[in-house]
């Protein structure tokens, strides 16, 4: 039987077959599908036929000579697949192997690679650009693209795959409290977007004269002031692109967990090897979120996630698992946030 070995879905070709003998010949050719075994049905009668691809099949033709000898040959039938291998996010500039992936072997193809560059959620509808034709290639991206793969085998069968790759430009943002106690330090992380290596510089800027101070540098910083002030943060890549955000925090009434009246507060301390107790009050009644995050912002378990009421609760976290370093608790209800530093130090 002379045919494709693979199909993409929905497609037609032509079977053949080819017969060692002389003299009349009488064909027979059946048809079974992979996931009906037992169902198997008579689609033809000549020396070839024209089969559509549904779904992976077999076909076996059977040839009967003058004096009554048959001969029966058997083809596997499947459906072509064809998938491109790739990071989905990765920052600018950087080295991305793109790579064809087949259920029928690569040399079988002949393939085009495309780049069609996106803005948001479509298409920008600028035209693409052409990457190579290898099996593997090694690129790099500014810009958010939909990578096209077209793939034309040796018997004709063309399919197309794609996939999306985000590019990560640097993201500035901060995490932490808009509202503070005089009395109190209050912890801000920095929300970065990019891959890759980066570095975060912090100032703190008065708000009635603008006048910034450099105050750190890092993923996080703690800080400690009388009067309102504004945290400002800049990120930079190794590219050398910058973000920068303003994040401003008022110093008023927010108080301790040792006060008397029920605040908004939240506080952390040891007690004991392995583990830490964490302690947070509402003023009133509210769905409340408490959640401890890595040095990144990365969540890493949520402690209370539900409704609060008014007064004191007290939870413990067990870093079992978890890498020595730098965590930060954050406590999210009534439109506020309060945001401390945990230092978990391995036993």
């Amino acid at each position: 039987v002379v045919g494709p070995p693979a199909l993409v879905r929905g497609e037609t070709h032509a079977f053949t077959a080819e017969v060692l003998g002389v003299g009349p010949m009488i064909y027979d050719w059946w048809r079974t599908f992979e996931r009906l075994p037992r169902l198997r049905e008579r689609v033809g009668s000549g020396p070839s036929l024209i089969l559509r691809a549904d779904a992976a099949f077999t076909v076996e033709c059977r040839i009967t000579d003058a004096l009554g000898r048959r001969a029966t040959q058997v083809r596997p039938i499947s459906l072509l697949d064809l998938t491109v291998s790739a990071p989905t996010r990765v920052s600018p500039g950087e080295a991305v192997l793109l790579r064809a992936v087949s259920n029928t072997p690569l040399t079988d193809f002949e393939f085009t690679w495309r780049a069609i560059p996106y803005c948001g959620a479509t298409l920008c509808g600028t035209a693409p650009e052409t990457l190579g034709t290898a099996p593997e290639l090694s690129v790099s991206f500014s810009t958010d693209v939909l990578i096209e793969l077209s793939g034309t085998t040796s018997w004709g069968s063309r399919i197309i795959a794609g996939q999306r790759v985000n590019v990560l430009w640097p993201r500035a943002a901060v995490l932490g409290p808009a509202k503070v106690s005089p009395r109190e330090s209050a912890t801000f992380v920095a929300d970065v977007g990019v891959v890759g290596p980066f570095f975060v510089q912090w100032w703190s800027r008065d708000i009635g004269t603008g006048i910034r101070t450099a105050v750190g540098t890092g993923p996080w910083l703690e800080l400690r002031q009388a009067s309102d002030y504004d945290v400002v943060v800049r990120v930079r890549d190794a590219l050398g692109r910058e973000q920068e955000a303003i994040h401003r925090v008022i110093v008023s009434d927010v108080v301790g967990l040792g006060e008397q009246e029920p605040r908004f507060a939240l506080e952390t301390a040891t007690i004991g090897k392995g583990s830490r107790e964490v302690r947070f009050q509402l003023p009133q009644a509210a769905f409340a979120r408490l959640v401890v995050l890595d040095v990144s912002g990365r969540e890493i378990t949520r402690l209370w996630d539900g409704v609060h009421g008014v007064g004191q609760e007290r939870l413990t976290w067990d870093p079992a698992g978890a890498r020595a370093g730098i965590y930060f608790v954050r406590l999210e209800a009534l439109g506020r946030a309060i945001t401390r530093r945990l230092v978990w130090l391995a036993e």
